[in-house]
């Protein structure tokens, strides 16, 4: 990659990624903190992509600098529980032969949920939540393929962990559930994630791109987080992502058989007040398809009251 380039990725990387508005951030150790009623969030995830599978053999893989921009809002509407949006949009500079650089954005779908929780004692609760995945994802024209390979390069920088929002033409549900528990400075969480899709159109893919009219991908994710003050904390999160059932096969042969992508995420998370939270973390493709090919950094803030 030419040096502008270079420099032009450092520079993003120096901007951040939100994740969903709810309280799915480590719980503060603070004696009288509540769960906010509702809560917005706006932020960034910004890396670098060496080669992301794609959808076609005639471009099997996309590569260059990518930035994930997402906003979500959450409200508690008690007993029914807490709605919540959640949108992102890619934007990437895709690297072609002979150095040439494109610049591209594209929006991803539109996520629509409801989460309700049960508070097993002060310290446990469970999650149990279900949502529906809007079909809004740009998908530009057959000769270009420019939008379908800015959210591939999002996906990869996501660590494939929010494909339902990142697939182009696809609709469907995303079920899940969590666990809690706190304990002093330390807090644990569990959860599991199964998307199903459903294709509603070929989003202006070439013929040799090899789809499928359904798709599961469930995933388990494991955090633990450890509050340093009553302000600062630190937290290492896993997340594998697993592919029974794909909406589209890789055009990489290689990948075809790869139905598995574990992802770490270091984080360091801070209360700067009562209604403002903000975290820095990394996204770490170990192995699978991605691994060694993407990773990125992101600054999540949140508002709630």
């Amino acid at each position: 990659m030419i040096p502008f380039a270079r420099a032009f990725g450092f520079v993003i990387l120096l901007g951040a990624s939100a994740r969903a508005a709810g309280d799915d951030w480590p719980a503060p150790r603070q004696p009288d903190y509540t769960p906010s009623r509702a809560a917005i969030s706006l932020g960034q995830r910004a890396g670098v992509v060496d080669e992301a599978p794609f959808a076609t053999t005639a471009f099997p893989e996309v590569s260059g600098f990518g930035m994930l921009l997402t906003g979500a809002a959450a409200v508690q509407l008690s007993p029914l529980g807490r709605l919540s949006a959640r949108w992102p949009i890619s934007f990437v500079r895709l690297d072609f032969p002979a150095g040439a650089q494109v610049a591209e954005a594209a929006p991803g779908n539109l996520e629509l949920g409801i989460e309700h929780r049960l508070e097993l004692r002060a310290s446990s609760r469970i999650g149990l939540r279900a949502a529906f995945v809007a079909p809004t994802a740009e998908h530009g024209p057959e000769t270009s393929l420019l939008a379908n390979r800015a959210l591939a390069l999002g996906n990869a920088l996501s660590g494939g962990k929010d494909s339902a929002l990142l697939t182009p033409g696809v609709t469907g549900l995303r079920l899940g559930a969590s666990a809690e528990h706190s304990h002093g400075p330390w807090w644990f969480r569990a959860g599991l994630d199964v998307p199903v899709l459903v294709r509603l159109s070929d989003a202006s893919l070439p013929e040799d791109a090899d789809t499928h009219s359904i798709g599961v991908l469930p995933a388990i994710d494991l955090q633990g987080a450890l509050w340093i003050t009553s302000w600062l904390g630190v937290a290492l999160g896993g997340r594998l992502v697993t592919e029974p059932l794909r909406v589209q096969e890789p055009a990489r042969e290689r990948d075809r058989k790869q139905r598995l992508q574990p992802v770490a995420e270091p984080s360091v998370h801070a209360l700067v007040s009562r209604h403002v939270a903000l975290a820095l973390d990394a996204s770490l493709p170990v192995g699978g398809a991605l691994g060694g090919e993407a990773w990125s950094i992101g600054v999540h803030g949140r508002l709630g009251f």
